[in-house]
Order: structure tokens, then C-alpha cells, then sequence
């Protein structure tokens, strides 16, 4: 028999998670044949404390809102202040992308 125990506390904050996106290896060829990857959401959702990592397993270099990430590269960025942050985004046909970041 299976038993679920649910804790409740005074604080009903979600605990902070990472949020990872990763860029598969093959990428960039999809891009240059006019192809949308579909690997990065038009829009990523977070709340402060959260952290975001982008991981780039592709040959070539993504451009990621305002983060560049080179070819094999994993960067991570805390989220630390709420507010909408647009920029640009190679791997998306309109080439925007925008994060939005929640108190």
C-alpha cells in the first residue's frame, strides 16, 4: 500500500528550481535550412530565485535573449529581479524571445 504524506507549512513558496534549456547538437544546420528547432520557448517563465541554465551542445555559437552561448557551453543566471526582458533569439523565426520573471 502506498502512502502519501503531505507537510504543510506556513510558507506556501514554491522552492526555487532551475529552468534548463538545451540546444541539441544539429541546431544551427536546422536553422540554415529555414527549419524551426523548437528547442527554446518563444517565452520562459521564471520567479526571482529561480536560476536559468542554457546548455549548447550544437557546433556553433546561440544567441539567447541577452546571453550568447558559445558551442558547447552551459551558462547559468540567477533570476534576481521580476520584470518582462526581451531580446533576440537565432533560434527562432521572428528572432525574439522574451523572459519573464515573477516576485
Amino acid at each position: 500500500m502506498a502512502v502519501a504524506v503531505l507537510l504543510l507549512s506556513g510558507n506556501d513558496k514554491a522552492a526555487p528550481r532551475t529552468i534548463v534549456i538545451t540546444i541539441p547538437s544539429g541546431t544551427a544546420a536546422l536553422v540554415a535550412r529555414g527549419k524551426d528547432p523548437q528547442v527554446v520557448p518563444q517565452k520562459i517563465r521564471g520567479t526571482v530565485g529561480d536560476t536559468l541554465e542554457i546548455v549548447n551542445n550544437d557546433r556553433v555559437s546561440h544567441t539567447v535573449g541577452p546571453f550568447l552561448v558559445a558551442a558547447h557551453q552551459r551558462i547559468g543566471f540567477p533570476l534576481r529581479r521580476a520584470g518582462v526582458f526581451t531580446g533576440s533569439c537565432s533560434l527562432h523565426p521572428n528572432d525574439r524571445i522574451a523572459l519573464i520573471v515573477r516576485q
